[in-house]
């Protein structure tokens, strides 16, 4: 995290900030180390952030994130944007009871800039994209179902390929010999 006493992320002649947002997946977030402001000069405004990512998948650095995962679907993205908007008109106690989402948005814009703790803010957002996720989308099964559907924590896939493989072969073969009572022995 970049705190007051650190870097500012933002600069220019009205002022400075330390808020930027790295964006990432919950896979990726695992791979990411080492992130730091620098405080060379940059074209732009804001200072150049720069992280390491690692190639690796498991170790001493690898951190587990459990995150809700959404099936998003098309169609429902329409239902989502009005749930946001109304969750956020919530949120931050709009008084203007319209249609007109860009009136909603500008006074809660108003109403941001009269914070001061962006950690509030931060999670009114957060807590008002997740409660319309929640309502507009379904939430998704983890990937390791079979891992957990099984009864015995020793079965392993191999055993399952083999149980098929060579049960299923010495099954046919019991089958094809029907008149051989020493065969089928």
């Amino acid at each position: 995290m970049n705190g007051d006493s650190d870097v500012p992320t933002f600069e220019s002649s009205r002022g400075r900030s330390w808020i930027d947002l790295t964006l990432c997946n919950s896979t990726l977030a695992q791979k990411i180390w080492g992130w730091a402001c620098g405080e060379e000069v940059s074209c732009a405004d804001h200072n150049t952030i720069s992280f390491e990512i690692d190639s690796w998948t498991n170790g001493s650095k690898t951190k587990q994130y459990t995150a809700k995962r959404y099936k998003t679907e098309a169609e429902k993205w329409g239902t989502f944007t009005y749930n946001l908007a109304s969750n956020l008109k919530e949120k931050f106690d709009c008084l203007e009871d319209t249609s007109d989402w860009s009136v909603c948005d500008n006074e809660i814009s108003q109403k941001i800039k009269l914070y001061p703790d962006t950690d509030q803010v931060f999670h009114k957002f957060t807590s008002a994209i997740t409660a319309a996720c929640d309502t507009t989308f379904q939430v998704t099964t983890s990937g390791n179902q079979s891992a957990e559907k099984r009864s015995v924590p020793w079965w392993t896939k191999d055993l399952t390929l083999l149980r098929k493989k060579k049960t299923l072969a010495l099954r046919r073969r019991f089958q094809r010999t029907k008149n051989d009572e020493n065969l089928r022995l």
